[in-house]
């Protein structure tokens, strides 16, 4: 017989770890907007002029990122319910029969829940991909458009970087 991946407490850890990891994405999401709202209304101009190529090049990178944020969010959510519903589920199956007659109709095998378990693991093994990809490119982009915007300042001597 089959026992569920994630049975008693562990589906409870996974369910703050993701619950964590939906907060820690929102916040990301929320920094890009606050920058690229700067980088495109001038704020940041003394040191991100918007007619270089390199601010351009940013701004298009937050909006990516911005853009991949809110896939992965989606996919979080989705997550979210999937396994609030397979921990309702496992509580479902600890009712004894006798005493809930009523859920009697809604149990679920253990078969049923190692492969909701499996699915749910892979599920979120891609979002971290997902999410380590975004971070990465972004990362390395944003790495080149700071070095650009150095490089640019530096060229132009101290005098005309006031």
């Amino acid at each position: 017989m089959m026992m569920p991946i994630l049975h008693g407490e562990s589906a409870f850890v996974f369910l703050a770890i993701v619950v964590g990891l939906g907060a820690y994405v929102r916040q990301v999401y929320v920094d890009s907007n606050e920058i690229y709202d700067q980088l495109k209304s001038g704020a940041l101009a003394s040191r991100w002029p918007l007619e270089e190529k390199f601010t351009q090049d940013r701004l298009a990178n937050l909006k990516y990122v911005q853009t991949s944020l809110i896939r992965v969010t989606r996919l979080m959510f989705l997550l979210i319910l999937l396994l609030s519903l397979r921990i309702v589920a496992q509580a479902i199956n600890a009712i004894p029969a006798d005493v809930a007659w009523i859920f009697k109709c809604a149990r679920v095998s253990e078969a049923v829940l190692y492969y909701w378990d499996l699915a749910l693991l892979v599920y979120v093994s891609v979002s971290f991909g997902m999410m380590w990809w975004t971070h990465h490119r972004g990362s390395e982009r944003e790495r080149s458009y700071h070095e650009a915007m150095w490089d640019y300042f530096n060229k132009r001597g101290p005098k005309d970087s006031n």
